[in-house]
């Protein structure tokens, strides 16, 4: 059977520090990228840092805007493909995020192959911080 895909609705995303994590390949075991989002209500998503720099979500690259342009973090746990495109477009640009510079952008967006920028969409004060 087929279903059409609905973005999941995510309000809120709380930065988890996993230093350690390797998901530099689509491993088939996911545990621990799926631990850190463990006890996280539906609508939020871990944002996940690694040695205090931004890195992506459980699912997901990320994007940070500030109403005119987009970035995207240079410590990502896996190039993905839409990632990839968009910076060999020149659409988004990759830079330096680190936690204590997500209050400089004014939303977060998640990209992957079936979410474009903007399509997922947080505001930077709905970023937890621990």
């Amino acid at each position: 059977s087929f279903e059409p895909y609905r973005p999941r609705q995510v309000k809120t995303l709380t930065c988890v520090e996993m230093p350690g994590l390797d998901y530099s390949c689509k491993w088939e075991d996911r545990t621990e990228l799926l631990a850190a989002g463990a006890g996280l209500a539906c609508d939020e998503e871990a944002l996940i840092l690694r040695n205090g720099m931004v890195a992506d979500t459980r699912y997901s690259n990320v994007v940070f805007g500030d109403g005119s342009s987009w970035v995207t973090p240079e410590t990502f746990l896996l190039p993905g493909t839409k990632r990839a495109f968009l910076l060999s477009r020149g659409d988004i640009q990759e830079c330096s995020v680190k936690a204590e510079d997500i209050g400089k952008f004014r939303f977060c967006s998640l990209i992957n192959a079936m979410l474009d920028p903007g399509d997922v969409v947080v505001r930077t004060e709905d970023i937890i911080l621990h």
